[in-house]
């Protein structure tokens, strides 16, 4: 079944960097116990329900080394402002003997905090996290992706490709090929030059790992989610190198290409400014031909001309995302305050700069699915 959550529209979302007080109420370091831990058990979680992964290191010295690092750091400051920023939560239990002898959550979201029981809140810095993570990873279990999709994207005013690669091997080279891409040098300076993306889609049992590979720019690749283990090994954007995007087209050129049609859409609808008395609300469209002609007619609506003018009143913004899968498609967002554009986001949630208009074809499909 569809999750509502999935539609998010780069244009309207805003994510909440508000200021709060985290440390609000007097935080005091617990006294912890001179343990000596042989034993510690990860569960990492955070990106979503289906996304936890438990990682059970049974090697003394990098438990004790774990906790040691934990109990070092600092207590929060009272009063810390911190952001509403989520970010990936680990769960920690420290067992010596195989007894529990301390228990902590540590959260990268806000502040970046470790808290041990309720009270004892600390403020973990990078040399902390950089541990932890690479903590988690080297005693991960290895990914073995059984099959692989790919949405290619040309042009974007024209719609995605997608080819399945049924081939395991295929699969995992370009997984491991991925995975030991260079981090992309900060202050890297990259070209103008415009060229194809690609959402990728690694699949492991019913479980989905995502990636983009962008050719534009410096050529870069990155792990997106589906795995949290995989997120924290490729450590955000990489640099792409020549080896990678040959493997990339041979797992292209090894199955046929296809109109990647999608099989869930969302419509997320806006009120105008001026009524306050309607509330923003989501509709998943359910209904096979609804979904394939509002896919088929975004594309064929024309174009903004260069010349074209108008005076902007306030309308109702929509919101239409398309998925195949857990690959999103295309993001087109309808203005009807700006005389009816309708303007492209990439899977990215980039602005592609290809923006049409309606016509009363599409605004009847749209308000069916609004009202469906």
């Amino acid at each position: 079944m569809l999750r509502s959550r999935r539609f998010f529209v780069p244009f309207l979302l805003t994510i909440l960097f508000a200021s709060v007080a985290c440390g609000s109420t007097a935080r005091r370091a617990g006294t912890l116990p001179s343990a000596h831990p042989d034993e510690v058990q990860i569960s990492v979680g955070g990106l979503g329900p289906d996304e936890e992964t438990v990682v059970t290191v049974q090697q003394p010295q990098t438990a004790q080394a774990l906790y040691t690092a934990a109990a070092a750091l600092p207590v929060m400051p009272k009063d810390q402002a911190c952001t509403l920023q989520a970010g990936i939560q680990y769960q920690l239990t420290f067992r010596e003997g195989g007894t529990t002898v301390a228990t902590a959550v540590a959260d990268k979201g806000g502040c970046g905090t470790v808290t041990f029981g309720t009270e004892d809140m600390r403020l973990a810095n990078a040399a902390f996290w950089k541990l932890l993570d690479q903590t988690v990873v080297d005693n991960a279990p290895p990914v073995h992706p059984d099959r692989l999709d790919i949405a290619s994207f040309v042009s974007p005013d024209q719609p995605p490709t997608l080819t399945s690669v049924l081939s395991a091997v295929t699969a995992q080279r370009l997984y491991d090929a991925l995975r030991a891409l260079p981090p992309l040098p900060q202050n890297q300076g990259c070209s103008l030059i415009a060229g194809p993306s690609y959402e990728l889609a690694f699949y492991v049992g019913n479980k989905v790992m995502r990636a983009t590979a962008d050719r534009s720019g410096c050529g870069t690749a990155m792990l997106l989610g589906g795995n949290v283990i995989a997120i924290l090994a490729a450590g955000g954007t990489r640099q792409a190198d020549a080896a990678f995007w040959q493997l990339l087209e041979q797992a292209l050129s090894s199955a046929p290409a296809t109109k990647a049609l999608p099989d869930q859409a969302g419509l997320k609808i806006m009120p105008a400014l001026s009524d306050k008395t309607t509330s923003a609300q989501v509709v998943n469209i359910t209904s096979p031909d609804l979904l394939r002609e509002l896919y088929d007619t975004v594309y064929a609506l024309p174009p903004r001309q260069a010349n074209f003018s108008c005076t902007p009143t306030s309308g109702t913004v929509y919101g239409l995302t398309f998925l195949k899968g857990s690959i999103t498609l295309l993001t087109a967002i309808i203005d009807e305050g700006a005389c009816g554009t309708v303007t492209f986001y990439g899977s990215n949630g980039n602005n592609t700069n290809v923006v049409r208009l309606t016509t009363p074809a599409f605004e009847a499909l749209l308000h069916q699915a609004e009202h469906s």
